[in-house]
C-alpha cells in the first residue's frame, strides 16, 4: 500500500484534507508534514532576520527519512511557489522521491512549473480523481502518462493531458480528513473549517476564478454546491469529534443561493447551533438573507468591495454593482448586528490620492466594523494581469512572471504595488473605528492623515485585527498558537 505524505506551510489546506480523504477511501496511506514557516511567511509575518533560526527543512528531511513516503504532494498558491521549490530541491537532492505540485499556481502555469528538476509531475485543477489513480499506479509498480489532469515529465518530454470533467455530485466525495491537522496540532482545533460550495458565481479579473472558468468550459457547471443534508452530516461529526467553538465557511460566496441558505438554516440551528463566519458579496445581500445568517447565529461576515469608482470596479474588476448597493449592505449588517469586514484593493492601476481620499469618505459614511486593505498582485493568468500587461498600465516583469516565478510578498504584505504614501491611508481606514465622525471629517478635509506613519501593511493587519477584534478571528488565534507551539518545540530542542 503505497504512503503518500503532503506538505504544506503553516496553515490548514481543505484542499488537502479532499484529496487525502479520496486516498484513505481508495485503500491508500496518507502522512501531513507541517512548515511552520516561522518568520518566513510570504503571507503574513516575515522577518529575514530571525527565519533561519526558525528553519523546519532539517526537521521535514528527518521526517520524510524516516516515513519514506512513495509520493510527495505540493498544493501551491503563488505566494508559496517559491517555499514548496526550495523545499523539494532539498528533498530530491536527498530522495528519489517522486513529487506532484498541484494547486492554483501549477494550474496556471503547467508548463513553466514543470520544467523545475524538482517536479516530477503537475496536477492542474481538481485533483480528487487524478491522485488515486496516480497512487494506484504506484502500488501496482506500473507506468500510465495519460491520467487526465495530470502533466507528466518523461526522459526530458513534457507528456500534458486533457483536464476531465467537473466533479458535478459534490455529496459522492468523502469528507475532508481533518484528522490529518486536527490530530496532531490541536492549536488548529478551535473553528471548524468547511466549505459547501465549489467554484464561484463570480469571475473577478483579479482571482484564479477568472480563468479556471475557462479551464473547465465545456466540462461541466462551474458552481457546484453540497446538499443541506451532506453539509449537516459533516458538521455532526465534527461537533461531536472536535467539539470546536465555532464553523468558519470558506464558501467564495456562501449566500448566493437564497434557498439552499434557508433551508440550511433551519437544519443548523437545530443540529448544530454554533457561531460562525463566511464570505459574502454585495449582490447576494438583502433584508432576508441578513435575517437568516442573524438567526442561524452568524456573528461576522466579510465582503469584497474592492474599489470605490464604478467605473473602475466594472471594467479593470469585472465586478458589477453600485456603491448604494454596497452602503445598504453593510447598513444591513449593522442593523443586525453581525461584524462586518469589507476587503479594499490598494495598488490598482491609475488609482491615486484623490480616489483613496473618495474611498475614505465612503468608508467614513458607511463603516463597517473592520475594513481590510490588500495590495494588487499580478497573479499569473488572472484576467487582469493580461489587461495591464496588454494596456501597459503597469510596470511587472513578465518575462520572469509568466515563466512560473513570483515575489514571496502577498496581498496582505504589499503584492506587486506596495506604495508607502497609500499605507497611510489604510492606517486612516483602520482608524476610523475607533474615532468619532467628526474627527474622520477633520482629518480627511484638512488632510492630515499625510502626517500619519507608513507602517507596514501586514502590521497594520495583525494590529487592527488584535485591538478591533471579532468575536472569533480563526487567523489571530490560529496563528498566534502556531508561533507558540513551534516556538517551543524549537527552544526545547523537541524539533
Amino acid at each position: 500500500m503505497p504512503k503518500i505524505a503532503f506538505i504544506y506551510p503553516g496553515y490548514e489546506n481543505l484542499g488537502i484534507e479532499y484529496l487525502s480523504a479520496a486516498l484513505k477511501k481508495a485503500g491508500h496511506s496518507t502522512h501531513f508534514i507541517l512548515d511552520p514557516v516561522l518568520f518566513a511567511d510570504s503571507g503574513g509575518i516575515n522577518i529575514t532576520g530571525l527565519a533561519p533560526y526558525f528553519s523546519y527543512s532539517r526537521k521535514i528531511l528527518k521526517e520524510i527519512s524516516q516515513l519514506k513516503p512513495d509520493l510527495i504532494c505540493f498544493s501551491c498558491v503563488s505566494d508559496n511557489f517559491s517555499w514548496a521549490i526550495n523545499i523539494a530541491s532539498q528533498i530530491k537532492d536527498s530522495f528519489s522521491i517522486p513529487t506532484v505540485f498541484g494547486g492554483i499556481h501549477p494550474t496556471s502555469l503547467p508548463e513553466a512549473v514543470i520544467k523545475h528538476g524538482c517536479v516530477d509531475a503537475v496536477c492542474v485543477g481538481e485533483g480528487d480523481d487524478a491522485i488515486v489513480e496516480l497512487a494506484s499506479l504506484l502500488g501496482n509498480n506500473t507506468t500510465d502518462y495519460s491520467i487526465k489532469n495530470l502533466i507528466f515529465k518523461n526522459n526530458g518530454n513534457i507528456i500534458s493531458n486533457n483536464v476531465r470533467p467537473l466533479i458535478g455530485d459534490l455529496d459522492s466525495l468523502p469528507f475532508p480528513d481533518k484528522g490529518l491537522y486536527y490530530e496532531r496540532f490541536g492549536f488548529m482545533l478551535k473553528g471548524y473549517t468547511i466549505i459547501t460550495s465549489r467554484g464561484c458565481p463570480h469571475a473577478c479579473n483579479y482571482c484564479a476564478n477568472s480563468f479556471m472558468k475557462e479551464i473547465y468550459k465545456n466540462k461541466g457547471s462551474y458552481l457546484r454546491r453540497r446538499s443541506v443534508e451532506n453539509v449537516i452530516e459533516e458538521l455532526k461529526i465534527a461537533k461531536e469529534r472536535y467539539r470546536p467553538k465555532f464553523v468558519h465557511f470558506c464558501d467564495e460566496v456562501f449566500t448566493y443561493d437564497e434557498k439552499w441558505l434557508e433551508k440550511f438554516i433551519y437544519f443548523y440551528t437545530e443540529y448544530i447551533s454554533l457561531p460562525f463566519i463566511c464570505y459574502v458579496s454585495p449582490v447576494f445581500v438583502n433584508e432576508k438573507i441578513v435575517g437568516l445568517l442573524k438567526e442561524g447565529g452568524c456573528c461576522k461576515v466579510q465582503m469584497g468591495v474592492q474599489d470605490i469608482d464604478e467605473k473602475k470596479r466594472k471594467d479593470l474588476l469585472n465586478r458589477h454593482y453600485s456603491n448604494a448597493l454596497v452602503a445598504q449592505a453593510i447598513n444591513i449588517f449593522k442593523k443586525k448586528r453581525i461584524y462586518i469586514t469589507c476587503d479594499h484593493i490598494f495598488g490598482l492601476p491609475g488609482q491615486d490620492e484623490q480616489e483613496l481620499i473618495k474611498t475614505a469618505e465612503f468608508y467614513s459614511t458607511n463603516k463597517p466594523d473592520n475594513i481590510e486593505v490588500f495590495w494588487l498582485k499580478y497573479y499569473p493568468r488572472t484576467k487582469i494581469s493580461e489587461i495591464v500587461k496588454s494596456k501597459e498600465l503597469a510596470n511587472v516583469d513578465y518575462d520572469k512572471f509568466w515563466n512560473g516565478h513570483s515575489n514571496d510578498r502577498g496581498i496582505a504584505r504589499g503584492g506587486d504595488t506596495y506604495n508607502p504614501e497609500f499605507a497611510r491611508f489604510q492606517l486612516l481606514l483602520n482608524l476610523f473605528h475607533f474615532i468619532p465622525s467628526w474627527l474622520r471629517s477633520f482629518l480627511l478635509k484638512n488632510r492630515l492623515y499625510r502626517f500619519l506613519p507608513a507602517l507596514n501593511p501586514i502590521f497594520i493587519t495583525i494590529l487592527f485585527r488584535l485591538f478591533n477584534r471579532a468575536k472569533f478571528d480563526l487567523y489571530v488565534s490560529t496563528t498566534f498558537r502556531r508561533y507558540v507551539y513551534f516556538i517551543a518545540a524549537k527552544l526545547s530542542g523537541a524539533v
